[in-house]
């Protein structure tokens, strides 16, 4: 079957591939990193992730979702950021592969002033926000442009100002390949 291939979005300095896992990653500045068989250059918020269809068992986003404006306007372009960034996700996700990531969050009842106080800052995920991007949320994808089909598999708040969640990705027709 091979080795299991491992993409980390907005790479920072620190290792974050799981054992057994090759690891790619993408950040708005491709330097290379020792741990990363390929790392490239990509600004997400605007451009496509930069690897073949269905190459991933496994996406990682640790404190990158916060950074992606929810929609930006260009002349006369709208484009729907955040909407566009989980279509390239589940894009080069394999059927079934996973997709982790870890952002500061709002909470009820819990002020996490990280969410606010970064200028870098610019979407604020809260506990219902993942129902939009998964199978669970009865509105309207299609008029938003959602390509997506993912499972929220996991939700839960680290008490710590971030929430961590897994989404499956779910492509009609296909065979699950289980990670």
């Amino acid at each position: 079957m091979g080795e299991h291939k491992q993409l980390d979005l907005g790479v920072g300095g620190a290792n974050r591939i799981e054992k057994g896992y090759e690891g790619y990653g993408v950040d708005i500045v491709g330097v290379p990193r020792g741990w990363l068989k390929d790392n490239r250059s990509a600004d997400l918020a605007t451009e496509q992730i930069p690897f073949k269809n269905d190459m991933f068992d496994y996406v990682t986003a640790y404190d990158f979702l916060e950074h992606i404006p929810p929609v930006i306007y260009m002349l006369d372009i709208k484009r729907n950021c955040m909407i566009e960034l989980f279509n390239e996700i589940y894009r080069v996700l394999k059927n079934g592969g996973i997709f982790y990531h870890q952002t500061p969050a709002y909470y009820p009842n819990w002020n996490n002033q990280s969410v606010w106080s970064d200028p870098t800052h610019v979407f604020v995920w809260t506990p219902d926000t993942a129902y939009h991007f998964s199978g669970d949320y009865t509105g309207q994808h299609d008029d938003y442009g959602h390509k997506s089909k993912f499972k929220l598999i996991s939700s839960e708040f680290d008490g710590n100002g971030h929430i961590r969640e897994k989404f499956q990705a779910i492509k009609p027709n296909e065979p699950p390949y289980l990670v």
